[in-house]
This record gives C-alpha cells, sequence and structure tokens, in this order.
C-alpha cells in the first residue's frame, strides 16, 4: 500500500520517576500494565520487580523477589507475573511474593532475548515469545496446560541469508494486538513488518520501510547465514553507521503500530552510550500501511532498544540522563493539515 503521511507525533509532556541510590535507569527488563497504569522494571540491583505509578513520582512499596536474568515480564495480576528467564531456559509463573507457581520450558533450539514489551504474551492459543536464532523460527507458542511447544512460526527473513552483526541487528521485536489476535514482528535489518494470525497461522508481509534508509545496508558478511563473528569495536561502528529498526508498540487508544527506526548515526554520535542512536517513529495503521514518520529530538536510553511504552497519554521513551532519574518524554499523534 503507498505511504500516507497524515499524522506526526508531537512532544506533549514529560514524566518523571524518582529514583534510589539502589535502583539504575539502566532497564533490561520493563512491563506497563494498561489497565492499573503501573510500569514495572526488573531492578538489576535488588533483583526485585518494582513498580511505579504514572500518576505518582516514586516506587511502589510493592516489591517481589525473583532469580535468574529476565528477558521479559508481564504482568496478568497481582499474583499471576509471567517471566521469561534466560539462565533457567524457561517461563516461569510467580505470586507476588515470587513464589513459583509454574514453570515452561523454552525451545531448545532458539536463544531467547527481550523482544518487545509483555514477553510472553498471553494468549488464547498459549504462552508466546519471541526468540533469537537465525535459521530457526523465531516465534514460540506453548500451550499452557499441557507445556508443549505447539508452534514454531515465521522464520528469519531474506536479508538475514547475511550477516549483520550478532546481538544489535539480530533480535526480532513483537507487538501483541489482542484484539485481533495479531502479533507484529520487526527485524532490525528488515524493511518489511511480518504478522501473524494466531488463529488462523496465516504470515502477511507488509512493506514499512523508513524515509531514512537511502539504501539497504551492506551487510558484514555476504552469505554468511549465522555469521563468522566480528570484533565488537567494528560490529558498533557499523551498526551505528547504517538506519535499522529497534522496537515495535501497538497503541489500542488510537488504533496505530510505531515502529522505531534507528538513524545512520556515526560516531561519536549520542553522549553516554555507544550504542544509542538518534530516533525516529514510523506510525502505521491497523493495515499496516504508513501514514507518518516523525523525528525523536531527545537523545534516548538504548536498554533495550529502546525502553519505551504506550499508555493512553501517548508513547513514552526514555530519555538518556543521569544516574539519578526515571525519564520519559512523551510523544502524542498530532493530524497534518
Amino acid at each position: 500500500m503507498e505511504r500516507i503521511d497524515s499524522v506526526e507525533m508531537v512532544k506533549s509532556g514529560i514524566l518523571e520517576f524518582a529514583l534510589d541510590e539502589e535502583t539504575s535507569p539502566n532497564l533490561l527488563t520493563t512491563f506497563y500494565d494498561e489497565n492499573s497504569g503501573f510500569y514495572y522494571i526488573h531492578n538489576s540491583i535488588t533483583r526485585h520487580i518494582e513498580r511505579f505509578h504514572t500518576d505518582s513520582t516514586v516506587k511502589s512499596p510493592v516489591r517481589t523477589k525473583v532469580s535468574g536474568l529476565l528477558f521479559g515480564i508481564n504482568v496478568v495480576a497481582p499474583d499471576s507475573i509471567y517471566l521469561l528467564d534466560l539462565y533457567g531456559d524457561k517461563i516461569k509463573l510467580i505470586n507476588s511474593q515470587g513464589t513459583l507457581l509454574n514453570s515452561y520450558a523454552t525451545d531448545e533450539a532458539s536463544d531467547i532475548m527481550p523482544g518487545g514489551e509483555g514477553l510472553p504474551f498471553l494468549t488464547p492459543q498459549g504462552l508466546v515469545y519471541t526468540s533469537r536464532t537465525i535459521g530457526e523460527p523465531c516465534l514460540i507458542v506453548i500451550d499452557e496446560n499441557t507445556g508443549l511447544i505447539t508452534d514454531r512460526l515465521i522464520t528469519y527473513p531474506e536479508p538475514y541469508r547475511d550477516f549483520y552483526g550478532e546481538l544489535l541487528m539480530r533480535t526480532p521485536y513483537s507487538a501483541y494486538n489482542r484484539d485481533k489476535s495479531l502479533i507484529a514482528i520487526s527485524f532490525p535489518a528488515d524493511d518489511n513488518i511480518h504478522v501473524l494470525n494466531l488463529e488462523t497461522k496465516e504470515v502477511n508481509v507488509y512493506h514499512a520501510e523508513s524515509k531514512y534508509r537511502h539504501e539497504k545496508p551492506k551487510p558484514l558478511g555476504k552469505g554468511r547465514l549465522g555469521g563468522l563473528g566480528a570484533s565488537s569495536e567494528k560490529e558498533i561502528e557499523y551498526f551505528r553507521e547504517i538506519t535499522s529498526y529497534a522496537n515495535i508498540l501497538y497503541d489500542r487508544w488510537n488504533n496505530v503500530y510505531y515502529r522505531i527506526v534507528e538513524k545512520s548515526t556515526p560516531m561519536p554520535g549520542v553522549n553516554l552510550s555507544n550504542k544509542a542512536k538518534k530516533l525516529a517513529v514510523m506510525i502505521l495503521d491497523d493495515n499496516f500501511r504508513t501514514i507518518g514518520e516523525s523525528d525523536i529530538t531527545e537523545e534516548a536510553f538504548s536498554c533495550f532498544r529502546y525502553t519505551v511504552f504506550v499508555s493512553q497519554a501517548g508513547l513514552h521513551i526514555q530519555r538518556l540522563t543521569d544516574e539519578n532519574e526515571l525519564a520519559f518524554a512523551v510523544y502524542s499523534l498530532k493530524n497534518l493539515k
């Protein structure tokens, strides 16, 4: 479908949470609960799941002790918390006291990585999460009753026959639209969005190319499925020079999708983080037609590609600030005249 630029993102506010000395703004795993307004974080210092409310500035006294390296949180209810645990290769179900209620083994053939907000998705078809092994399906479905893997869906797209690097260019990002039972997948090196209907298993591919992708990036290695490796310095230098894609989110209040664009930002680029780039946001309607693309003026925190969530107030993007605050720039939709 032809691109139609009819909307833009405009900065509409700032959301700030006060941090104590036991909380780092370097967030790997987060979750925003649309129903309660709580923003959950996994505190890497205290090893607790903690929360803020978007109407407050300080942490809630409720804390849940957890173990492992968490690459996903989904808080279905206060006593029903799903965790995607890398160290245990499991999805854990715990209560608010941290007591293990159930666990599910993840796919042995695929590496799990943080790939979006709310992983694992709790769907009528089962627990769904994204994995990161090129040559293997990247969307895994687990039957919540039996614990068995029932589906391995969506393979890496054609560009990944070549090698673009390890972590920064290989992680698939996902957004779940529960009203339509759709999961949208965005790959860093691919201009397309891959959309799976969980009920029918039908996959549709939509072209969603950023206006900053003046040309397709040249891979680090041609014909190297999975890659032969490269130095971290070379990978970061390469990654910063190209325009790629990061997170994708669904906005149920406006019925649109946001695709984070990481613009070409050669070294030294953004201060404080060698993995952070200048950003833009693409807006796609519910038919995955591009209806706008706007620059983000703030420097944004790059962990994890990027710390973002959607509330009724708009799209929140974590600002790259000092160690004493957790701050988000809020962007809202505006129709172009």
